[in-house]
């Protein structure tokens, strides 16, 4: 236990400082970062279109719903044109009229199927339908602004990187101190 605890505190570390500096990195190169952002949104598309598709196959008969699929198909759609579009230049530049479509498609789709679960009985669907309206309407706000969109998703990643780095240092340092306790322990 000693060995393992000391290499995940080590493990800690070295990944806490490598993921703080390619946020801080990622500040200072938003632009550059766009060919990157562009797979991970279709590598995020796709999963979100398959997950959408099987939770609908899945699903009894009775209570699937037609948008789930349309939004399972959407997604996937854009994520493979995404991935297998015509090239990351291409795919980089459209980056945040695709993102904003898709958005905007996923939240006019989620609005819709709020009714069908209305119908269905189910409580609080006025909160889905709420949220689908401003999914579509963020989606309008990112289609009229694309380089904006495209310099705020960059530098949330960037400042989501440096957080997550900042936790694992944190990480470390409260290891040390668990470290410590155990070892008080074994006296």
């Amino acid at each position: 236990m000693k060995k393992t605890l000391k290499m995940t505190k080590w493990l800690l570390l070295i990944t806490g400082v490598l993921v703080t500096v390619l946020g801080i990195s990622m500040l200072f190169t938003p632009f550059e970062n766009i060919v990157s952002l562009a797979i991970l949104i279709g590598i995020v598309m796709l999963i979100s279109g398959i997950s959408e598709l099987v939770s609908f196959f899945v699903v009894d008969r009775e209570y699937r719903s037609g948008w789930i699929l349309a939004s399972g198909a959407i997604s996937l759609l854009f994520g493979i044109w995404m991935m297998f579009g015509k090239g990351l230049p291409s795919v980089a530049i459209m980056i945040p009229f695709v993102f904003a479509g898709w958005v905007i498609a996923a939240g006019v789709t989620r609005a819709i199927g709020a009714f069908s679960l209305k119908s269905a009985g189910v409580r609080n669907w006025g909160w889905l339908l709420v949220l689908g309206i401003l999914n579509a309407v963020m989606g309008v706000f990112l289609m009229y602004s694309p380089w904006l969109s495209a310099l705020l998703v960059s530098n949330l990643i960037a400042f989501a990187f440096i957080s997550h780095g900042i936790n694992s240092i944190a990480g470390f340092f409260s290891m040390n101190r668990v470290g410590k306790f155990f070892r008080s322990l074994d006296k």
